[in-house]
């Protein structure tokens, strides 16, 4: 993917986002919907399917979240969107749901704290909702909980050490079998 597809990414999720929050133009399908679409899109065709996901997941997810917070959207309910859209879009492509719920969770949790959002319970969110999808697509459902727990961490520590703390602390009391995973990053 380069970096002229990377910007067209980010750009039209973007767009995309800020018409689906605004009510504008010929949208009609829901945040979740166009989020999966894109990534099919965007992996469809790639010689290197984990590396393009990686990067797609990334770009759809700074996108996203651009266009929801300009579009004076909820950064909760983008979360569950685009947390959702990208398993069940990754799913659709190569069934690497464990990969995509890291990536997708790390993004959004860094996301949330450069849109000013409660990175705690954006990385709560995140990842219930990327084990929900995954439930839903029929996927590995221990190995997403493991993955999303992790990129939750590693999303908080490019923020901060309270946010790190933050996110440890909110996961730990809300997902089941969170503090055995987190004790073990550590």
């Amino acid at each position: 993917m380069t970096d002229g597809m990377i910007s067209d990414l980010v750009g039209s999720t973007k767009e995309l986002a800020e018409k689906i929050i605004k009510g504008t133009g010929d949208v009609t399908m829901s945040m979740t919907d166009a989020i999966s679409d894109t990534v099919v899109k965007a992996m469809q065709g790639a010689g290197d399917v984990t590396t393009t996901a990686t990067k797609t997941i990334g770009e759809v997810v700074s996108g996203a979240f651009s266009g929801v917070m300009e579009a004076g959207g909820d950064a909760m309910t983008a979360t569950t969107d685009v947390v959702d859209g990208v398993i069940k879009g990754v799913a659709k492509v190569s069934g690497d749901t464990v990969m995509a719920a890291h990536d997708v969770v790390h993004a959004t949790v860094k996301g949330a704290g450069g849109a000013g959002a409660d990175v705690a319970q954006v990385a709560l969110a995140a990842v219930k909702g990327s084990i929900h999808a995954t439930e839903e697509v029929g996927g590995d459902v221990a190995g997403v909980t493991k993955s999303a727990i992790e990129g939750a961490v590693a999303g908080a520590s490019e923020i901060s050490e309270d946010a790190v703390k933050a996110v440890k602390d909110v996961l730990v009391t809300g997902v089941d079998g969170a503090k055995d995973i987190i004790d073990a990053i550590k």
